[in-house]
């Protein structure tokens, strides 16, 4: 014949002469001893919880139910949670394409200055030819000076020494030693 253990919901075996109502039986599960059922005493469902025999029973606690209360404090939680990591992760891109940004505007910003400091000495080589066609020595070497700072200013030294060479012969020329 075979009975569930009320402690643990073991089906347990046992000989059928021990069959009388009331003999006790030690499971071989969990090693608890319980009686066997008599004739007119049901038998426990394999679901039953002896701790909740009865309210009164001293072991009895109530089943456990979840309150809509606890439902909406997680579904808050998790709200929250996610608009963090949202924000977070949106805080990380923003400064990324600020970055890249700053980084596009300095590298640009350097192209421009080389391209104005390149105009800056092609306005001041146009300056020295009118200076050198129709003023006089003296103004042509200052011109020249002008030339030569220019493409100092544009760090091109191969320009700049070019003129301030072109400078010292203007200085000859002005009868400067």
């Amino acid at each position: 014949m075979e009975i569930v253990c009320p402690h643990c919901s073991q089906p347990v075996q046992f000989p059928n002469d021990l069959s009388s109502a009331g003999a006790s039986i030690r499971c071989p599960y969990c090693q608890e001893v319980f009686q066997l059922p008599g004739s007119g005493t049901p038998v426990p469902p394999p679901w039953h919880d002896p701790r909740q025999t009865s309210p009164t029973s001293p072991r009895y606690s109530q089943p456990h139910t979840t309150s809509p209360v606890g439902w909406i404090l997680l579904g808050g939680v998790v709200s929250i949670a996610v608009a963090v990591g949202v924000w977070w992760y949106s805080q990380q891109s923003y400064r990324s394409r600020v970055n890249q940004m700053t980084q596009d505007i300095r590298e640009r910003a350097k192209e421009e200055m080389g391209r104005i400091h390149q105009q800056v000495a092609s306005d001041a080589i146009a300056q020295y030819q009118i200076t050198k066609r129709n003023g006089t020595a003296m103004d042509a070497f200052v011109q020249a000076g002008v030339v030569a700072a220019a493409f100092l200013q544009a760090k091109d030294e191969a320009n700049y020494q070019k003129w301030k060479a072109i400078e010292r012969q203007e200085a000859a020329r002005a009868g400067i030693p």
